[in-house]
């Protein structure tokens, strides 16, 4: 199958937040057409696909069987605020300085949740975890620390930041995540291991202008061996604006991403190298469905293409394990591949893709570019194993002209 082509160039920056595309006019006079390069050959196309697929090696694909959901991890620590505040505060210009959130007893995901308003006096407010979630948590190294956040605001003056901020004796990490919350539930699923991200500060350094650098297993374990402190940022508007938090478990899972009937499902995942933003309207399930997600092993590229990232898989099952792939209505995801390199070559027109597994191919799902933020967004109906895969396109070289 062949996916179309464009005359848009992208790179993406390592250390960029957003996938930035860079659009080319390139205008070369006659007198420099020898220095052009052809077109890549099949051959070199191939051996490009080969180079990427060997940089993933991923245990089999769950999606490729109809076995139930694996038992869930028990969490160091949790607060899913069904009774109280569980001792969260809040830290910046929110609460007029009271450093205490509001605990609300419903309309939370599901259940109690906590609520906390911007004071716009300047800077950015964030969620202060309580003693359980600090000290030795260095056996949470390779699980994950999940949250569920939600925005009240205006949604047309946001602004980025470090999103989660783990602090300890030394130093610190911080963790940028691609998407920010919408006015519905969103979860988070954060890898604490090397290679999801997190980014390594000092504990001097100011957290609203930190890069960092990007922090080894070493560096990782090295914090969570003595958290002093840790931070979810609840603030994402320029402007009025109040955050909500629920469902906050370190090195487990608070259950298992769901999507119900009339609320649907907003939840950010981070698999591998591409971190994506599913979102669920109410009505397209008929029950109660639960999510389930990795990285899997992938299949070769379709000639010419060039795979951006690792594949990965998502499942559906219903609470008797009975696994579900067709919805009643189409639901989106959101792309941000702001931690895939360009592994030395231009990538043209990104777009997902899913396997067929009847044909032993990929096949194209439209994929619509905001060239503004870089984002990709894809509409679909159904659940299985996906790549995102891009044309591959020669470089083209201007001779170097001096006098």
């Amino acid at each position: 199958m062949k996916f179309p082509t464009s005359l848009y160039a992208r790179s993406f920056p390592r250390r960029s937040h957003n996938l930035r595309w860079l659009v080319s006019t390139l205008l070369v006079a006659l007198t420099l057409t020898a220095g052009l390069v052809a077109s890549l050959g099949p051959a070199q196309a191939a051996a490009v696909n080969s180079r990427l697929s060997a940089a993933t090696s991923i245990p089999a694909n769950p999606s490729d069987d109809s076995s139930p959901p694996p038992a869930q991890t028990e969490p160091m620590a949790a607060s899913y605020f069904d009774t109280g505040r569980e001792g969260w505060r809040v830290d910046g210009d929110v609460q007029a300085g009271s450093g205490v959130p509001v605990w609300l007893p419903q309309a939370g995901h599901p259940g109690g949740h906590l609520r906390a308003a911007d004071d716009v006096e300047g800077g950015t407010w964030y969620w202060e975890a309580p003693a359980k979630f600090l000290g030795d948590i260095s056996a949470a190294y390779s699980r994950t620390l999940r949250f569920d956040l939600r925005q009240d605001s205006e949604m047309n003056s946001q602004f980025n930041a470090p999103d989660v901020i783990i602090s300890g004796g030394t130093s610190a990490l911080i963790y940028n995540t691609a998407f920010n919350p919408r006015k519905l539930w969103t979860t988070y699923g954060i890898p604490l291991s090397a290679g999801a991200g997190w980014m390594k500060i000092g504990l001097t350094e100011p957290i609203s202008t930190a890069v960092g650098v990007r922090a080894s297993a070493e560096d990782i374990q090295a914090v969570l061996q003595d958290v002093r402190n840790l931070r979810i940022r609840g603030e994402f508007e320029n402007g009025v604006d109040e955050g909500f938090l629920d469902n906050v478990v370190l090195g487990g899972e608070a259950e298992q991403p769901r999507i119900d009937v009339l609320n649907g499902l907003q939840t950010q995942l981070t698999l591998g190298d591409l971190s994506l933003l599913m979102e669920f309207p109410g009505g397209a399930v008929s029950e109660t469905l639960y999510l389930r997600s990795g990285v899997s092993t992938g299949h070769a590229g379709p000639e010419g293409m060039g795979q951006m990232g690792n594949s990965f898989y998502i499942d559906a099952y219903t609470s008797g394990g009975e696994q579900v792939h067709q919805f009643l209505q189409p639901f989106t995801i959101t792309l941000s591949t702001d931690r895939v390199e360009p592994q030395g070559f231009h990538i043209f027109s990104p777009s997902l893709a899913y396997w067929d597994k009847g044909k032993s191919a990929w096949e194209a799902i439209p994929t619509v570019l905001d060239p503004a933020t870089g984002l990709l967004t894809a509409t679909l109906d159904h659940l299985t194993e996906f790549a995102l895969f891009g044309a591959l396109q020669d470089e083209i070289f201007l001779p170097l002209m001096t006098r």
